[in-house]
């Protein structure tokens, strides 16, 4: 292709010629013209728009890297919940923004959730249908509520279908019913393949109907006992009120061809029948791993059966309640209460309550006060004697781990007089081990005494040490009572 003569192509361009805006002109609008394009003040405005874009980009990322990742606000959430914060706190966080929504609704959830009415159970099931990422959140839930008779299958029946919607249920609460054939395989059928690590299970004495006729209520129990072999992961089992007809604990409804095979640390028994061997079939495999074994109002034990129970799970118990009477034990007259040797062996025991009549001697204080993990001892006995409590206090070792002994004397409300009170208090006091008689300090007896806190001033009036000490001469000395 020809060039045309006469250019130069190394000459710079000619300026660009300047005209001014007329009036009838349009107004000029930033950023239309191209960078390099007419004019340098096209130019210069499109560089400032984009410096503003650039501006607002770096804004955008600041505020991306000030946004704490969903698990460090949920964990910073579940710590405002664990130090007691109310929940309007936690529904007040879940309003701040859209990134504290998510993680304020998920600890809400976390929390034990109450379903108490069957319209309850069908509303929380709608939520976690459309809210599938709260489901992982909702590990506690409570279904023990006191229910008329006529409304037990509606209820059983909609609280089956909202456990199939929360497969993540960790601790459940239930009140354990006669329920129907139909409604019994749907509840259980649920239940049975929840991850539960604690179980608490409430029995309520109704008698199962179908329409006007009452079918077999060992028929739950078995369910239950079912339930309980399925539960590899159980930690904690909590049962009350299984004593009647129809939520009757005894070797039809837990089978022996069946046993747990759980390694529970905690064991709470109240109000329940326990013939024969049926503590020895809730205890499943934890002979090692029970920590706390918490016994109250329970019948159909023998004396044999609880001491064989103590004696297997004695080496690892470190929290024990007994709440009995030798009565409970036997019905025959004359039952001897259990040996203390049983507890001479539980080398890990932290914290023993017993409230009984005689289940052990009260003489059981001198084998407490010697454990080598000892902390906290709570006696309920019709009365105890002067003697053994001082026995006690002078057998404590200088380096005990003995905190707190509460003794409870309910047929002797004034146990001893007032100065034998002062004097095992003060006893104790001078090891550091606190003391409470029937709920009274050392404190507590001198202000009955003299309607103050004396403190150090009885060892004075005990005439342990000299009162005063005078420099000078006696002159007047004036006392008055």
């Amino acid at each position: 292709m020809a060039m045309a003569t006469g250019t130069d192509l190394t000459a710079a361009p000619p300026a660009p010629q300047s005209k001014p805006r007329g009036p009838e002109e349009a107004p000029f609008v930033p950023g239309s013209y191209p960078l390099g394009g007419e004019g340098g003040e096209g130019g210069e405005t499109t560089l400032a728009s984009n410096g503003a874009q650039a501006s607002r980009d770096d804004e955008r990322k600041a505020r991306a890297a000030l946004t704490l990742p969903d698990e460090l606000l949920v964990l910073v959430m579940r710590k405002l919940d664990e130090l007691g914060g109310p929940e309007r706190e936690l529904k007040d966080c879940s309003l701040v923004c859209k990134a504290w929504s998510g993680p304020a609704q998920r600890v809400l959830f976390g929390r034990s959730l109450p379903v108490y009415e069957a319209e309850a159970a069908r509303r929380l099931r709608s939520l976690l249908q459309s809210r599938t990422d709260l489901r992982a959140a909702a590990k506690t839930m409570d279904l023990a509520t006191p229910l008329e008779q006529n409304t037990v299958s509606v209820y059983f029946r909609r609280a089956a279908a909202l456990l199939r919607d929360a497969p993540f249920v960790e601790n459940l609460t239930f009140l354990h019913v006669g329920l129907s054939d139909k409604i019994r395989i749907r509840f259980y059928s649920a239940l049975r393949v929840l991850p539960v690590e604690t179980l608490t299970s409430y029995a309520s004495h109704w008698p199962p109907l179908r329409g006007n006729h009452v079918v077999d209520g060992h028929a739950d129990v078995r369910e239950l006992s079912r339930l309980l072999c399925g539960y590899r992961s159980l930690k904690t089992l909590s049962l009350s009120g299984f004593s009647s007809y129809p939520g009757q604990l005894d070797p039809a409804a837990c089978p022996s061809h069946a046993l747990p095979t759980y390694y529970l640390r905690e064991l709470h028994i109240y109000s329940c029948s326990l013939s024969d061997s049926t503590l020895f079939w809730l205890l499943g495999n934890s002979r090692s791993t029970l920590r706390k074994l918490d016994l109250g109002s329970c019948y159909g034990l023998t004396a044999e059966t609880l001491s064989a129970a103590l004696t297997l799970v004695g080496s690892a118990i470190e929290d024990l309640t007994i709440a009995m009477d030798l009565e409970d034990l036997s019905t025959i007259a004359g039952v001897r209460p259990l040996e203390t040797s049983l507890l001479q062996q539980m080398s890990r025991l932290r914290r023993i309550h017993i409230s009984t009549d005689q289940i052990f001697p009260p003489s059981v204080l001198l084998d407490l006060v010697l454990l080598p993990k000892i902390e906290d001892i709570s006696l309920a006995y019709p009365t105890f004697e002067l003697g053994q409590v001082k026995q006690a206090a002078e057998a404590l070792p200088p380096a005990t781990t003995l905190r707190k002994l509460y003794l409870d004397a309910w047929e002797t409300p004034d146990l001893w007089t007032d100065t034998d009170r002062w004097s095992v208090s003060r006893a104790f006091e001078g090891i550091g081990v606190e003391l409470l008689l029937n709920g009274l300090t050392k404190e507590d007896v001198e202000r009955a005494w003299y309607g103050e806190n004396l403190g150090d001033a009885w060892a004075l009036l005990e005439g342990e040490e000299p009162v005063c000490t005078l420099s000078g001469e006696l002159t007047k000395l004036d006392l008055r009572v």
